[in-house]
């Protein structure tokens, strides 16, 4: 019996050390042990050492954006109309484009496409007009800038939303109107000019100035 309790006490008397310095375990991958051993309360039950740095969980977001810096895309609920048609009838409706504040709009030109398209399926046409097509969805272009999806219904008028820009210069006083990137000019003249644009904002310059602008449906606006 004395002999097993001397074998007892040195054993304990190895082990413990290295109970309480946590040699037997492993270490983390910052070098820390996972699961050092720091106090043994009176109960006997051990207590691992928490991790000081946990792990974040956080939810990690990603957002990303892609543009065409070719053409001037808009797609908008609120660029267009549709009310009964008094022409059309039958399986047609029309788009119809019009320019508030311009008695003649010859310089202003307008098409529409097939989505995506880049053969007009209407005729060349400058100014007002009535473009009479079958149920569906085109795209609509006016002076270089393409609404896209603009819907047309059986026995039913789209009505673009149209602005004007206006100006009255100097015939040697050039005038610009562009795209709200200032990368594609919509209309260029030297000296009084009216620009016809679908409702949105842009750039306008004058001579040597430029400023952002924005023009509402029937709006028509003086430089």
């Amino acid at each position: 019996m004395k002999r097993i309790i001397i074998i007892t006490s040195l054993l304990l008397l190895f082990a413990l050390p290295l109970v309480l310095t946590g040699a037997t375990h492993p270490a983390s991958a910052d070098g820390d042990p996972c699961c050092s051993i720091v106090s043994i309360p009176r109960s006997g039950r051990i207590r691992p050492r928490t991790n000081p740095h946990p792990a974040s969980t956080s939810p990690v977001t990603s957002t990303s954006s892609r543009t065409d810096p070719g053409r001037t895309l808009v797609s908008s609920p609120v660029g267009w109309e549709l009310k009964p048609s008094a022409d059309m009838k039958g399986s047609s409706g029309q788009i119809v484009i019009q320019f508030p504040g311009m008695e003649e709009s010859g310089n202003n030109f307008v098409a529409a496409f097939e989505v995506g398209g880049k053969e007009r399926i209407t005729p060349s046409t400058y100014g007002r007009a009535n473009f009479p097509l079958l149920d569906g969805e085109y795209d609509v272009e006016i002076n270089s800038v393409r609404l896209t999806r603009v819907p047309v219904k059986r026995g039913m008028d789209t009505r673009i939303h149209i602005g004007t820009i206006r100006f009255t210069v100097p015939s040697n006083v050039s005038v610009e109107v562009y795209d709200i990137t200032q990368k594609k000019r919509l209309c260029l003249a030297y000296g009084p000019m009216k620009c016809g644009v679908p409702s949105g904002e842009y750039y306008i310059k004058v001579g040597g100035s430029s400023k952002k602008m924005t023009i509402s449906d029937g709006q028509v606006i003086d430089f």
